[in-house]
């Protein structure tokens, strides 16, 4: 199960900034943000999280036949949010700690 999920979250960065990229576009208009804004990166990390939640309730339905309820999915919606929001917490006080230089 956790390789065809992985090979399909291969595909959930770039989809998720498809799906975010026109509401980025006009949320920065209107509000005069831009894309390094902190609330582009969450909702991005949200969508990320949904992705991932999809694909892994498609790997148990498809692959093993087992069906998630609503309060399940919803439930590894958050654990995938949780996960992520953890592995970017990381990488932002890494790159505070070890600015690039170049």
């Amino acid at each position: 199960m956790n390789a065809a999920s992985s090979l399909l979250n291969l595909i959930a960065l770039p989809v998720a900034w498809l799906v975010w990229g026109l509401p980025k576009i006009a949320l920065n208009r209107i509000f005069g943000t831009d894309d390094s804004d902190p609330v582009n990166w969450v909702a991005m990390l949200l969508i990320i999280a949904m992705i991932g939640a999809l694909s892994e309730a498609s790997v148990l339905h498809f692959a093993f036949k087992h069906r998630l309820g609503q309060q399940r999915f919803w439930l590894l919606y958050a654990a995938n949010g949780l996960c992520i929001g953890i592995a970017a917490c990381g990488t932002g006080f890494y790159m505070v700690a070890h600015p690039p230089t170049a």
